[in-house]
C-alpha cells in the first residue's frame, strides 16, 4: 500500500514538473497601448507592434502568429497564418523582430482597415492544445472632407432656397454639426444643427454670413467655414428721423444702409423738396462711407443752415436687386438752441472749419494744462 501511495505522489510531482515546463505565452507590450478587452485601436497608415513573450519554449516548438477575421463578402470567419518563428508569408506588410531572446515582435506596417482582426501568438503543445495570447486590432480614420460634395463659398438671391452641404468621412463615421460664427441663430431657429445638409428656405438678407461645419469622431475633430452671401435690395435705417438745428450752424443727416450689391453713386441721392443732392457743392456735403458686411453710411451735411433748409429730406438708393428705389425720410426742424454735431460732439458754427477748430481746441487744452502745471509748481515753491 505504501508503494502504491509513493508511486502516485511521484507521478503527481512529475506531472507538475512537466506542466511547469510547458511554454507560457504572453503579449506583454503593444504600440499603440492595449485598451480594455485586449483591444488595440490604431490610426490608419501607422505601424502597429505586438511583443509576444514566450518562456519554456521546447527545442522543437515554434512561436506562431495568426490572424482571424470576418470575410466581408461571405460573412465567414477566416484564419490567416502570419508568421512561423521568423518566417513570414508576407514579408512586405509584416515583419518579425527579436528585441530579446524570448520576445517575438510582430510589426504590421502602414496598418489599413483590411488588417483588422484577432491576432494570436501561440505555441502548439499537442495536436489539440495551445499556449496562446491575443489582441483585437481595430483601425480608425481621422475625419476628412469630400471637397466634391461639400459646399464652397456661395452667393444667392434673397428669397432663394439653398442647401449647405458638409460631407465628411472617417472611421467611425463622423458626426456633423452646423453653427454660425458670432453666436447668431441658424435660419432654422437653432444654435446648433446636426446633419450633413443644412436646408435654408426663403433666404433673407440677415441669413448671410459665415457658417461653420464641425465634423468629428473619436479620433479627431475639424472645422470648415463656408461663407454665404445674399444679394438683396437696399434696407435703410434712420437713426434720427427728426433733426433740429439753429440757423448758422452745422447739421448732419444720416441713413444707414445695408445692400448687396452696393448701390452705385449714380443710384444714390438726397432729395429736399424739388432739389436733388448727389455730390458736394456749396453748403452741402454728400458723403458715402462704405463699411464691412454690405453696410453703407449715406450722409447729407449742411455746413451753415439757412431758414430755407428746414423741411423734409429723403435719402434714395437702389441697386441691381431693386425693382424701385428704397427711400427713407428725415425732417430738419428749427430751434433757437444750437445743437452739437452728432459726429464731432460739439456745436460748430457755419463759418467754422471743423478740422482746424478741432486742432486749435486740442492745442488750447494742452496749453491750459501746461500753464496749470507750471502755476502749481510755482505755488509749491
Amino acid at each position: 500500500m505504501a508503494k502504491v501511495l509513493f508511486s502516485v505522489v511521484v507521478g503527481i510531482f512529475l506531472l507538475s514538473v512537466v506542466k511547469s515546463q510547458d511554454p507560457t505565452v504572453k503579449i506583454k507590450q503593444t504600440d499603440p497601448d492595449t485598451k480594455a478587452h485586449r483591444v488595440i485601436v490604431a490610426e490608419r497608415d501607422r505601424d502597429v507592434t505586438m511583443d509576444c513573450y514566450v518562456e519554456n519554449l521546447l527545442d522543437n516548438a515554434l512561436v506562431r502568429w495568426q490572424r482571424q477575421y470576418v470575410d466581408q463578402m461571405t460573412g465567414k470567419t477566416e484564419t490567416q497564418p502570419v508568421a512561423q518563428d521568423m518566417a513570414l508569408l508576407d514579408n512586405i506588410h509584416f515583419s518579425i523582430e527579436k528585441p530579446t531572446q524570448y520576445t517575438w515582435r510582430l510589426r504590421i506596417r502602414g496598418t489599413q482597415v483590411t488588417d483588422e482582426g484577432n491576432y494570436t501568438c501561440f505555441v502548439q503543445l499537442t495536436q489539440i492544445t495551445q499556449a496562446t495570447d491575443f489582441r483585437i486590432l481595430q483601425v480608425v480614420i481621422k475625419p476628412y472632407l469630400d471637397p466634391q460634395q461639400t459646399s464652397p463659398d456661395t452667393t444667392v438671391d434673397e428669397g432663394d432656397n439653398f442647401d449647405l452641404v458638409c460631407n465628411a468621412s472617417g472611421r467611425p463615421a463622423p458626426s456633423i454639426f452646423w453653427s454660425r460664427l458670432g453666436g447668431a441663430l441658424l435660419p432654422i431657429g437653432q444654435e446648433i444643427y446636426e446633419g450633413v445638409i443644412l436646408k435654408l428656405r426663403n433666404i433673407r438678407a440677415q441669413d448671410r454670413g459665415t457658417y461653420r461645419c464641425k465634423y468629428m469622431n473619436s479620433v479627431d475633430e475639424k472645422t470648415i467655414d463656408i461663407v454665404l452671401g445674399v444679394r438683396f435690395p437696399p434696407y435703410i435705417t434712420v437713426p434720427r428721423p427728426v433733426v433740429t438745428q439753429a440757423v448758422g450752424y452745422r447739421v448732419e443727416m444720416q441713413c444707414f444702409v445695408e445692400a448687396n450689391p452696393m448701390p452705385r453713386e449714380e443710384d444714390t441721392a438726397w432729395l429736399h423738396e424739388t432739389t436733388t443732392y448727389t455730390m458736394t457743392s456749396d453748403r452741402y456735403q454728400v458723403n458715402r462711407i462704405e463699411g464691412a458686411f454690405d453696410r453703407l453710411t449715406y450722409e447729407l451735411v449742411i455746413t451753415d443752415v439757412e431758414s430755407t433748409d428746414y423741411g423734409g429730406y429723403s435719402c434714395r438708393l437702389k441697386n441691381d436687386m431693386s425693382a424701385s428705389p428704397s427711400i427713407a425720410k428725415i425732417t430738419l426742424q428749427s430751434t433757437n438752441v444750437p445743437q452739437p454735431s452728432i459726429k464731432l460732439n460739439r456745436v460748430i458754427k457755419g463759418n467754422e472749419n471743423p478740422e482746424t477748430s478741432s486742432s486749435v481746441t486740442a492745442y488750447s487744452a494742452i496749453v491750459l494744462s501746461l500753464v496749470s502745471f507750471l502755476l502749481a509748481v510755482c505755488f509749491t515753491w
